[in-house]
């Protein structure tokens, strides 16, 4: 695939039948990956909207979720779900007196959504790299820290790796391991430029939402990075 589509699989071209069919063979591999942490269980998401009531109802999946159908059922399987987990989020989070404890106000939001797909729709651009926006950071001689869950398939720790060293930063503190209970937690590398500091730290078994998977190994990696303490 490398080869093929020459390091281009966003915008590939049609034509390049090659690259085409290595895409489709590669989806087909990891179509029933869980991506956002490649170890845990592919399933459905069970966390309906408030206004499905205690009713499954078959439009809310998409046809790829019916070779997981079976999965989002608890009573006729045993593997555990993540997505198990935010059912209550839902219950919770749209319950009026949760809502008036948090002194939201009333009317402003009509159904709380984990993950409100609809914003895209109200967007009519992209930014397609925020490379310039870190560039800006380098001039102003900040500290900046960037952590990745290393299981995580969503955006792999390895394509943050990239853009990092697109940057042409000088490696201060090659790849160590860095730990928490006397356990290692992850690897960390440390760049600069000038008084610029940038500290990259993955997070060992970690999925997409890094402190969700390992919120010990998080809370010890901002506190000492805050603290101006080493990872």
């Amino acid at each position: 695939m490398k080869k093929n589509c020459k390091g281009e699989y966003t915008n590939v071209d049609l034509n390049n039948t090659l690259c085409v069919e290595d895409l489709e063979l590669y989806n087909e591999c990891i179509e029933h990956i869980q991506s956002v942490q490649i170890l845990e269980p592919s399933c459905t998401l069970v966390a309906l909207p408030k206004s499905a009531g205690s009713k499954w109802n078959v439009n809310y999946f998409s046809d790829k979720d019916s070779v997981n159908l079976l999965l989002s059922f608890p009573e006729l399987t045993r593997p555990w779900c993540r997505s198990y987990n935010y059912l209550f989020s839902y219950i919770w989070t749209n319950d009026k007196t949760v809502q008036d404890a948090l002194h939201i106000q009333e009317g402003s939001i009509k159904e709380w959504l984990r993950c409100n797909q609809t914003l895209k729709d109200s967007y009519i651009s992209d930014v397609s790299s925020s490379l310039v926006y870190h560039e800006n950071l380098i001039k102003q001689g900040y500290r900046v820290l960037i952590y990745s869950g290393d299981h995580d398939m969503l955006v792999p720790y390895v394509a943050t790796m990239a853009w990092i060293e697109s940057l042409n930063l000088t490696v201060d503190s090659r790849w160590k391991p860095w730990f928490v209970d006397g356990q290692v937690a992850g690897y960390r590398v440390q760049y600069s430029d000038k008084k610029y500091q940038l500290t990259y730290a993955t997070i060992k078994g970690a999925g997409h939402t890094a402190p969700e998977y390992k919120p010990e190994e998080c809370h010890a990696m901002i506190s000492r990075w805050f603290a101006y303490y080493p990872l």
